[in-house]
């Protein structure tokens, strides 16, 4: 199985990240994605993944969060010149929306997902959505860019509507811990509804640890209990759950 959304370069994965690494292929991860949320972060990340080249990819992105302070500190220009340079990375984000505190940076936001997807049309990767509280404006500037010909939803805690209109669009859906909490009934009708050949998993880990670990540091071997749980709900074996989004994994990213 792939962990398809990790962040290594956080404090509590990179200080210990030789132990994280063994844990995490001792419990059958193939591989993990470390994913960008700042500019800043690229060159530590790129440290990281040349220490296990063949074990670790990362993407290059802005998180919506950062939307606003990345845009006054590099400018348009900059930011899309970056994205679309650097030809390691296999996937650009995390970008989108996010207006879990309101939506007053909302056009910084807007600005800065727009310069994501031009630079995943211009270069071909998957471009790797974050939204959160956001499902109408997400839907609203995608359907204005549907020459996107990779699109991957992180961390899918949204509804089943937004699915289907992400399955229209011929997008893939990843699932991260959330899935195994109890209060999320929501999502977990979402992941028994996404078909097998759309779904990936994550972690996001250091974040959203999922059951019977959280309120603990969430890492990449963690991403089993999410693919027992999809499993699960899905009425298939683990293994062949693995095995169907590992392979899904390397559709969107790698080919």
């Amino acid at each position: 199985m792939i962990d398809s959304h990790a962040h290594l370069n956080y404090p509590e994965l990179k200080n210990a990240i030789d132990e994280i690494i063994q844990r995490a292929k001792g419990a059958g991860v193939d591989g993990i994605v470390s994913i960008c949320t700042k500019l800043e972060e690229i060159s530590e990340i790129k440290t990281l993944v040349n220490k296990y080249p063949d074990y670790l990819w990362y993407s290059i992105g802005i998180h919506p969060d950062y939307a606003r302070s990345e845009l006054a500190k590099y400018g348009e220009e900059s930011i899309y010149n970056t994205l679309i340079s650097d030809g390691a990375a296999v996937g650009i984000g995390e970008c989108g929306f996010d207006f879990r505190n309101g939506d007053s940076e909302k056009k910084e936001q807007r600005k800065v997902f727009q310069i994501h997807i031009d630079a995943a049309i211009k270069n071909g990767r998957v471009l790797i959505i974050h939204t959160r509280n956001a499902e109408s404006e997400t839907k609203s500037v995608l359907l204005e860019n549907k020459s996107l010909q990779k699109v991957l939803i992180h961390c899918f805690s949204g509804t089943r509507e937004f699915a289907r209109f992400a399955l229209d669009m011929g997008y893939y859906i990843s699932f991260s811990g959330i899935v195994t909490f109890k209060n999320a009934k929501e999502v977990q009708e979402v992941a028994k509804f996404v078909p097998t050949d759309r779904l990936l998993i994550e972690t996001d880990a250091p974040f959203l640890a999922p059951a019977p670990l959280r309120g603990k540091a969430n890492e990449p071997s963690y991403v089993r209990y999410t693919a027992e749980y999809i499993a699960k709900l899905k009425g298939i074996s683990v293994e062949d759950l693995s095995e169907i989004t590992t392979d899904n994994f390397k559709k969107i990213f790698l080919y």
